[in-house]
This record gives structure tokens, C-alpha cells and sequence, in this order.
């Protein structure tokens, strides 16, 4: 009887959802979803070849000065630098991509685990580029909780020679 009553609040109790682990980007990972992280890499920045991009999500896998990491559904990049009139080092994400775009709960997830990265390395401020991110300005707003300051850029046209 006492088996029956646990079983049967078990039933009750509601599925918890699932962990989302976050893994560094091994070379697992490369065959799993190297294919498709090229593709968006070469979408967003299409002035590297696909060969480049390959190579390059080798040497980042491999340099631990950068936070490459990934969820079953999605990849992010970091990068630390000092800036030289901040206190405190910067962190930037480089870009954050999901496999499918409807499940933020794992950019959330990947963002919570650079933050933490960031700490590690006493950083002041994380920089996200919405350009560079799955998720809307609006919606990463509320996602992480942050300031929304814009950023100004003018693309310098290359000097023409005359001659």
C-alpha cells in the first residue's frame, strides 16, 4: 500500500525540466555542431571562407584565454581584455547562437555562465553585441538584467590613392 501511495504521488508531482549543462567546445562538439556554427558564423561575418571558420573553432576551442562554450542547443564565445582607462578588465561576448531560437532558457543559460567566467577574472562589465546574439535587444535586456547604452560605430572607408 505504501509503494502504491508513493507511486501516485509521484504521478502528481509536475516533470522538472531538465538541467541545461553548459560544456566547454571540444572536439565533440565540433562534430556535433560544427557544421551549423560555421554556417552562422559565415551569415553574421561572411568575409571569412568556411575553411577559415573551421580553423578558427579549433584555435578557439584550444586557447584558455577565451570562454568557448555550448549547451545542446546553442554556442557562445568570450573574450577578456583591458581597456586602458577602465579599472577593471572588460568581458565581451563575442556571439551567442541557438540552434533553435524559441528556447532562450539556454542563452540565459550560456550568459550565466560567462558572467560567472567574468568574475573569475574580476571583470567589471560583460559587453554584449545584440548584432552577434539570437536573442532581441529588448528581450536580453530583461534577460540579463542590464543597462541598454548604445555603442557608436562609423565604419572608416579605406584611403583611395590617387595615382
Amino acid at each position: 500500500m505504501a509503494v502504491a501511495s508513493a507511486a501516485k504521488q509521484q504521478e502528481q508531482q509536475p516533470e522538472q525540466p531538465a538541467e541545461i549543462k553548459v560544456e566547454k567546445f571540444d572536439l565533440g562538439a565540433m562534430l556535433q555542431m560544427g557544421s551549423w556554427l560555421i554556417g552562422r558564423l559565415a551569415e553574421r561575418w561572411p568575409h571569412c571562407s568556411t575553411a577559415a571558420y573551421g580553423t578558427k573553432l579549433r584555435q578557439w576551442a584550444g586557447d584558455n584565454s577565451l570562454f568557448f562554450v555550448r549547451t545542446s542547443n546553442g554556442a557562445a564565445l568570450a573574450a577578456v581584455s583591458t581597456e586602458l582607462m577602465e579599472p577593471a578588465p572588460t568581458v565581451r561576448l563575442l556571439f551567442l547562437f541557438l540552434l533553435d531560437r524559441g528556447q532562450e532558457s539556454h542563452a540565459t543559460r550560456l550568459i550565466r555562465a560567462t558572467e560567472q567566467w567574468a568574475q573569475g577574472h574580476r571583470a567589471s562589465r560583460l559587453i554584449i553585441d545584440p548584432a552577434s546574439c539570437d536573442i532581441s535587444p529588448g528581450r536580453l535586456k530583461t534577460l540579463i538584467r542590464a543597462d541598454l547604452v548604445s555603442t557608436l560605430v562609423r565604419t572608416v572607408e579605406p584611403l583611395v590613392h590617387a595615382g
